[in-house]
């Protein structure tokens, strides 16, 4: 994964998230191989979510512009 991807991804996690990532403190390869893997999977479940709100409301305008 690149830098600007990872800085990409990093930049969509909420501060609550930060703040638990930061607790976990310093890390060694292999926790930051973890640490990728469970922030791609967060940013997955965001842009999910993202996806969802938009589809809604682009369905939401779609209907109101048939009445």
């Amino acid at each position: 994964m690149s830098d600007e991807t990872l800085e990409l991804l990093w930049s969509m996690l909420t501060n609550e998230q930060l703040l638990e990532l930061r607790e976990k403190g310093a890390m060694d390869d292999r926790t930051m191989a973890s640490f990728k893997t469970e922030l791609f999977k967060r940013c997955l479940i965001q842009f999910d979510e993202t996806a969802d709100a938009v589809a809604k409301a682009v369905m939401a305008a779609f209907m109101e512009g048939l009445t």
